[in-house]
């Protein structure tokens, strides 16, 4: 009976900590907690984003934040913009997309990412998208309306 409670009370941190988290409702930053060089930081960002498809759009060393154009990620009619910004913590993502009813015509207006909408909605691919990039650069996350 010992090593049943034993084996319970050793299991509940286990159990815990291996639990996805999952993002509030309207959350719209995603917040990686790195700890790196400022600059290296933003050169990093820079390359794996251009890696992966993206087109820097600013990039300013100073203020410490990245911007790209837009992109279609996994659909060619939905566009996202990602935002990068360094401070103390780490990196903190926010970004915009546009869905477009015509493949290949670039939208005009943008909203925020958030996470909401329905299964395979155009807001919810985004959240995804955005979600997948954010992800790239460490698995320390912090989900912030």
């Amino acid at each position: 009976m010992k090593i049943i409670t034993i084996f319970f009370f050793l299991a509940i941190p286990i159990v815990t900590f291996s639990q996805v988290t999952k993002p509030p409702k309207k959350a719209s930053k995603i917040i990686v907690l790195i700890k790196d060089s400022d600059n290296t930081l933003l050169n990093r960002i820079a390359k794996i984003l251009f890696d992966k498809g993206f087109t820097i759009d600013t990039k300013d060393e100073t203020s410490k934040i990245l911007s790209t154009k837009e992109f279609a990620p996994n659909h060619p009619s939905l566009f996202i913009k990602i935002r990068a910004s360094i401070n103390d913590s780490g990196v903190v993502f926010t970004g915009t997309y546009a869905w477009t009813l015509t493949a290949g015509l670039h939208p005009q207006d943008y909203t925020p990412i958030e996470y909401r909408g329905m299964k395979g909605s155009a807001a919810m691919q985004a959240w995804n998208s955005f979600d997948a990039v954010a992800k790239m650069f460490g698995d320390k996350i912090v989900y912030n309306k």
